[in-house]
């Protein structure tokens, strides 16, 4: 199994949310940034784009 932080859909998430809330100016919104990630991980975004992690046996 692998520790690289994209395939963990949350920090997908994190990122999208970055990229956002730069192209709005307001990346220096911790708060902002913070709610997107959240709310866009709660609502299942890149879902269908990252692998599911197997499990351990």
């Amino acid at each position: 199994m692998t520790d690289d932080i994209f395939t963990d859909r949350f920090h997908w998430c994190s990122l999208a949310a970055g990229f956002l809330a730069a192209a709005e100016g307001r990346l220096d919104d911790s708060e902002y940034v913070r709610k997107l990630a959240y709310q866009w991980y709660e609502e299942g975004a890149f879902a269908n784009r990252v692998p599911a992690k197997p499990t351990q046996a």
